[in-house]
């Protein structure tokens, strides 16, 4: 009788164990998610974020270089290489920050 009693009580706890354990992990799931929708909001603003700086990185040199190849026209033929060679590093530099 003690033996049997002592078998149920071993069996109901360790059910009650399981079924913590199931709900637990839910509970686990649950949080897992709420993180990781909070993580992609997050993400979604950096992007943003990223996007509207690099395009006004990119209006910013783009008058940079239409100032530069005003003033080149009005330049000696020395300070045209320079004015030159710094309009395309800009463009280039533009076209590398289009492509991200």
């Amino acid at each position: 009788m003690t033996a049997s009693a002592l078998l149920t009580g071993a069996i109901l706890t360790s059910c009650n164990t399981h079924a913590e354990k199931l709900e637990n992990a839910q509970n686990d799931v649950i949080e897992a998610n709420k993180d990781l929708n909070k993580a992609n909001k997050e993400y979604l603003g950096d992007m943003r974020n990223y996007k509207k700086e690099t395009a006004d990185k990119i209006a910013a040199n783009d008058k940079s270089i239409a100032e530069l190849k005003a003033r080149v026209e009005y330049e000696k033929k020395e300070a045209k290489v320079d004015y030159k060679k710094k309009i395309a590093e800009l463009e280039q530099g533009n076209s590398g920050m289009k492509r991200e």
